[in-house]
């Protein structure tokens, strides 16, 4: 176990519950107060416990990316439900304002920092979105390279406002909304012929997605060390 991981570990805070947002359909954003302790990066995650009103217990932990920034003033994480929902999700939707979440961590790399002055090219789907909502916030005022995100998801694209407009103040900032792999690949192509090996590509996603695109990229002769992988098992 990394050193990195095991002092996120061993940072536990307390936040409580502000407000549950239900954007579409199965798509849901809890935003918390922001423990006093608590500092992360953009595109990290923690592991979080809710406040079971049920059983008057704590659930176990589960790891959720964290998709605001701390200038933002809340702590911010996203989930989409299966289709019914499961008992955990049923649990953590039936929160109160107020009911308190801990949390360790947070958990994460520098992507920011580990890729300054680099095209960046960014590629997620369907709630996977939620980090990298973080990072663009960051970078909304970073004109300093170019950052293209492909953004992929059959239903909906969640946070699509907030990005667009982050892209309409920052000219240096594309984003590509994509329905399918199929598309997706295409979008890459495009920015792989562009930007080459000079370019750092960065992937949050399931393990279908990142597979994919790793397979993507190596055909189109992208070196691996140009390639950041983020997977997360949430619950």
């Amino acid at each position: 176990m990394a050193l990195t991981f095991l002092k996120g570990y061993f940072n536990k805070n307390v936040a409580r519950v502000q407000s549950v947002e239900n954007p579409k359909e199965r798509y849901y954003i809890i935003n918390m107060t922001i423990p006093e302790k608590m500092q992360w990066n953009a595109g990290d995650y923690a592991l979080f416990s809710f406040y079971d009103r049920t059983s008057s217990h704590f659930l176990k932990f589960h790891s959720f990316y964290i998709g605001s920034i701390p200038k933002e003033n809340r702590l911010m994480i996203g989930m989409k439900t299966k289709n019914p929902p499961h008992l955990f999700e049923e649990k953590v939707l039936a929160v109160q304002k107020e009911d308190r979440v801990k949390i360790k961590g947070p958990f994460g790399s520098s992507i920011i920092e580990d890729t300054r002055n680099r095209p960046l090219i960014l590629m997620t789907n369907g709630i996977n979105i939620t980090p990298i909502r973080a990072l663009l916030k960051n970078l909304e005022s970073d004109f300093s390279r170019p950052i293209a995100l492909i953004y992929t998801s059959r239903d909906y694209h969640l946070f699509r406002e907030e990005l667009d407009k982050i892209a309409a103040k920052n000219t240096t900032i594309q984003i590509f909304y994509v329905f399918d792999r199929s598309e997706s690949s295409s979008v890459l192509e495009q920015l792989v012929q562009k930007y080459g090996n000079n370019a750092f590509y960065c992937i949050y996603g399931s393990d279908k997605t990142i597979n994919h695109t790793k397979k993507t990229l190596k055909q189109l002769t992208i070196h691996k060390k140009q390639v950041i992988i983020n997977h997360l098992n949430h619950y």
